[in-house]
């Protein structure tokens, strides 16, 4: 399952990335885990609900880690019983 989208823009040092976190920010304790530097961008969230879309970048020599990263939110996520973050998901067309 992949609960991040890759953003295509040219840069020779960063890949930019859009995914979905809860409104505690979730994500930033599994980068810190990770050892990953992470730089935000921009945040939004729709009116009614309780997750941010997160846009961000990160060294693209660090663009494996932050996909693993990804991978062990995602799973935090389903454990803390945000199972109903798979619906925003597909609703922004994040969804493989």
């Amino acid at each position: 399952m992949r609960n991040y989208v890759k953003i295509e823009r040219k840069s020779l040092l960063y890949n930019y990335y859009a995914y979905i976190d809860t409104e505690d920010f979730l994500a930033d304790s599994i980068f810190i885990q990770e050892k990953l530097r992470v730089f935000f961008g921009k945040t939004g969230r729709k009116q009614d609900s309780q997750y941010v879309v997160v846009l961000c970048k990160v060294w693209k020599w660090d663009a494996e880690k932050f996909v693993r990263a990804m991978g062990i939110f995602y799973n935090k996520l389903l454990l803390l019983g945000h199972g109903e973050c798979v619906n925003f998901f597909e609703e922004l067309g994040m969804r493989e």
